[in-house]
């Protein structure tokens, strides 16, 4: 089997019993990633544009949804409360703090009940289209951060009127654990509106621009990895004897000459064992004549010279003459 560092040299010596089957036709092509959310959003910002060239990592764009900022401040509180149930525990409780967490409750429920107010007057302008609907989640949300904390509130209250109990302390600080991963999860999701690049690329289309709607079956970027192009050409069934997978190829690019020293070297990687392009039941030997199966050709070039989407010439060395 020739290796894929065979020389010029070698690929001319061979070349020259070819026929014309031999020189094929095809496109370059390289692996292509498109990137997308994990949920529905609205983008905000395409930080790259096409042609760009990306490390793993960078920031491609930003997505956002209407209730994100919402939901993070509401896991937020959440944590700052079971955190303040937890340390009055530990600290035991007198008649200053019960004093304390009584006045403490009558403030929250009065802002609860503002915040209910408030949630049902947008709800109530929503259906007349006064508002926006990313408005009345807002409002909801306030108003259910508003409830969450009255409802800490008196459970701090009622902790510190019976005095604290190891099942108490232990509950506490279940609930804190339980706070920390629900903001740890809605810090995760906030991430996933950040897209990334998950490999290194280049940027082979913007699908999306800012304001655009965008779901997780619809991209925003694609990236392609240039390092590794190839080209598919489709070879007649008679030439497949005379090659095999590791065989040496020669790619030209457009507008060059393969005598002027521009090919470029290639290795075959891949040959489909299933015929294209035939008819339903090929019986006659003309009809085997004209199957075409498809050959894989990877290019090894690191100026690349060769882009994705452009058209490229490739000789074949068949081992063993055609008929």
């Amino acid at each position: 089997m020739r290796t894929f560092g065979a020389t010029l040299t070698v690929l001319a010596m061979i070349g020259c019993n070819n026929t014309d089957d031999s020189v094929l036709r095809g496109t370059v092509e390289v692996r292509e990633v498109d990137v997308a959310p994990f949920a529905v959003g609205r983008v905000t910002s395409v930080t790259v544009d096409e042609g760009a060239t990306v490390h793993r990592g960078d920031t491609l764009a930003v997505i956002t949804a209407p209730r994100l900022a919402a939901n993070l401040d509401l896991a937020e509180a959440r944590l700052a409360t079971a955190r303040a149930v937890l340390r009055d525990l530990e600290a035991g409780s007198d008649p200053e703090q019960i004093e304390m967490a009584m006045a403490d409750l009558v403030a929250l429920e009065a802002e609860a009940a503002r915040l209910t107010r408030d949630r049902d007057r947008v709800d109530g302008l929503l259906s007349s289209g006064a508002v926006s609907v990313q408005a009345r989640d807002a409002a909801q949300t306030a108003a259910a951060a508003a409830q969450a904390r009255v409802e800490s509130g008196r459970a701090r209250l009622a902790l510190l009127r019976a005095g604290t109990r190891a099942d108490q302390l232990a509950a506490a600080r279940a609930e804190v654990r339980q706070a920390e991963a629900a903001l740890a999860s809605e810090r995760a999701s906030n991430a996933d509106y950040v897209l990334l690049a998950p490999i290194d690329g280049v940027v082979l289309a913007r699908l999306l621009e800012p304001g655009d709607l965008v779901s997780p079956a619809g991209a925003v970027v694609r990236l392609g990895d240039v390092t590794a192009p190839w080209v598919r050409v489709f070879v007649p069934a008679r030439m497949l004897p005379g090659i095999t997978v590791g065989d040496t190829a020669a790619i030209i690019p457009p507008g060059l000459r393969e005598s002027g020293g521009d090919r470029i070297i290639g290795r075959i990687v891949a040959i489909n064992p299933r015929a294209e392009f035939v008819t339903r039941a090929a019986l006659t030997e003309e009809e085997r004549a004209d199957l075409l199966f498809g050959v894989k050709v990877e290019i090894a070039d690191t100026t690349q010279r060769l882009k994705p989407g452009m058209p490229a010439t490739v000789r074949l060395f068949p081992r063993v003459a055609t008929p």
